[in-house]
Order: structure tokens, then sequence, then C-alpha cells
């Protein structure tokens, strides 16, 4: 259980940190190169990527194990992190890609096997979704640095060997092996929840960076840094909260807590008030691990064994593709502040209606 936590955690923490670095790199190098609606769309390739993996690699956890396609995933991302600091653009967009079905594949595998090992679902998945704000410090921290990012992609290679000796999911050997069908509904259903939380995500982690440096804060990662470590924290306590209270109170409490990080968040960066958009931040990362704490177990429990990697992973990736990249694309169509406050409130509103069809 220990190897499994420690390679999958690792995995996700890695997976995350490179796709946050093509976020960071999106929003501040490639937009004054190429615009930043050019730079998001190239950033975008990433979300396309993300339900591809999820089927491709979720086909593969469910067919032959979730060990398999965590191992695929490791190997993709070591392929995708090697070129997404070249110099050329092309390069950028099929590392990118890579990072996209990579981490498509491996969230779904890593939670999945965990949650199917553990008592204790959303505290032990927490372990893998610190990887999350975990990923974000790194990328804020590295600074884009390419030698740092070479290393790194040598440190995902001994994961990739190293994800060999993991065991498989007990309930994976123990599966009906002649039933294999998608419950629609279900995964109708995991997609609406998660639409809230990818929706704000981006809107904080990927859009508020060029629009914070086009307002003349300069650069504006510390705020990210601070978030990150916020969550690194926050995650666990409410992984353990949401095994003991319900997933949905702690849901809904998250999602609370995030419309209100909006609101501060549009009405203190048009005042350009440092303080004012700090605690925007600190609001979102309160609210984000509430939810996302409690989002792993809810996934996992939708679904049936047969099924389980393919289909929460492409309920996740769907709803990251649909609001996660959506979102920074139509905003940075439009910055008036009705379409800043509307956008991802609409979002949370989706998931919190989505939260009624689900039974704890």
């Amino acid at each position: 259980m220990r190897l499994l936590v420690l390679v999958a955690s690792l995995l996700t923490i890695f997976e995350w940190t490179s796709f946050f670095s093509a976020s960071i790199l999106s929003a501040i190098v490639l937009s004054k190169s190429i615009g930043i609606l050019y730079a998001f769309l190239i950033f975008f390739s990433g979300f396309i990527g993300r339900p591809l993996g999820a089927i491709i690699l979720g086909i593969i956890g469910d067919k032959f194990g979730r060990k398999v396609s965590l191992i695929f995933t490791a190997f993709l991302l070591f392929l995708g992190n090697l070129g997404i600091f070249s110099n050329v653009t092309i390069y950028i967009l099929i590392s990118i890609l890579l990072l996209g079905i990579s981490l498509g594949g491996e969230w779904s595998s890593a939670s999945v096997i965990v949650a199917e090992t553990s008592k204790f679902k959303a505290f032990w998945i927490s372990f893998i979704q610190i990887g999350v704000p975990i990923g974000l410090l790194l990328s804020s921290i590295l600074a884009l640095d390419r030698i740092v990012y070479l290393i790194l992609s040598f440190i995902i290679l001994f994961l990739f060997f190293l994800s060999f000796k993991v065991e498989e999911s007990p309930l994976f050997k123990y599966r009906d092996k002649t039933t294999f069908s998608i419950d629609l509904r279900k995964m109708i259903i995991g997609i609406l929840v998660k639409l809230g939380e990818s929706s704000t995500f981006y809107f904080f982690v990927s859009f508020s960076l060029s629009y914070l440096y086009i307002l003349g804060f300069g650069s504006s990662t510390v705020f990210l840094f601070i978030t990150a470590i916020e969550e690194a924290f926050l995650i666990l306590v409410f992984g353990h909260l949401s095994d003991i209270r319900g997933r949905k109170s702690i849901s809904y409490l998250g999602f609370v807590f995030m419309t209100l990080s909006i609101l501060f968040f549009v009405l203190f960066s048009t005042m350009k008030s440092y303080l004012g958009v700090l605690s925007s931040f600190l609001l979102f990362g309160f609210g984000d691990s509430a939810v996302y704490a409690a989002q792993g177990a809810i996934l996992s429990e939708l679904f049936k064994t047969e099924n389980r990697t393919l289909s929460v992973g492409v309920s996740y990736q769907l709803s990251a593709l649909l609001a996660g990249g959506v979102t920074p694309v139509l905003l940075s169509i439009n910055h008036s502040i009705e379409w800043l406050i509307l956008v991802p409130c609409i979002y949370i509103f989706i998931s919190m209606f989505g939260l009624n069809f689900i039974s704890r």
C-alpha cells in the first residue's frame, strides 16, 4: 500500500508539474510572442489530449489492469516532458498534447487503484489529489528552467521502472470479466459534478496570470505559490472530513467559497488591491481543497469495477475540457467584468445541481 501511494502520488505530482508549466509557458512566455488567444489555444491542445488519454488508457486499465495503464502514463509523461521547452512551437504543441494524454490516464488509474485498495477512500486518494497543489508549487519554483526539467524527466523515467513493482488492485483481479458496459447517466453526473471545480481552477491557475499582468500587477505567481501551500495541507484535511461527514456537504461548502473567490477576484483586481487579490486566491484555495478532496472518491464510487477506470477518467477529463479548457479561451476573448463572473459561476451552479444525484 505504501509503495502504491508513493508511486501514484509522485507520478501525479510530476504530471501536474509538467502540465502547469505548460500553462505558465502559455500564459506568460508564448503570449508575448504569438498572442494570448493563440497561446491558450496551444495550451487547449493539452485538454484535447486529456479525454483521449482517459479513453485509451482507461480501456487499458479496465481490460489489462490499473497497474498496466499507470506504467503507460509514466512513459508518456517522460516523452512529453522532454520536448515541452523546445524553441519550436510545433514541438511544444506535440509535447503538451502528450502531457494531456498522459494526465488523462494517470489520474484515473492512480485514483482508482488506490480507492480499490483502501478503506478510507477520500483520505488516501487525497495523497494523489495533493499532487495538484504540489505540482503547482514546483512549477512556480522551478521557473521554466530547461535543465531542471530535463533532470525531472529522468526522475520520471525512474518512477516508470518503479511502477512495475506496484501491486494490482484486488478488486480488478476478481472483477466480472464477462460484462463491460458504460453507464451514460452516471458518466454525465460525474461530468456535471466536476465542471465547477475545473472552470474555477483554471480561472485562477491559468487565465488570472495573464489578466493580472495586463492590469499591471507584474508577476502574479506568488499568489499561486501561497495558494498551493494552502491546498497541500487542506486537501488532506477535507479528504478525511469527507469520509466522516459525507462527500456532498463538503463539496457544497467548497463551491460556496469558490463563488466568493470569483467575486473577490473581480472586485479587487479592478481596484488593483494586492491584498484583496490575495484574499481571493486564499478563498479559492479553501474552496477548491474541499471540492477536490471529495471528488476522487465521488467519481470512484459512481461506477462499477468493470468500467471504473474508463468511466472515472472520461468524466474527469471531459469536464476538464468543457470547463477548464474552455474558460481561459472564453475569458481571453472578453475581459468584461460581467463575463469574468458569469462564466465560472455558471459552471459552479451546474456542479451544485449535479451533486443532487450523489448518494452521500
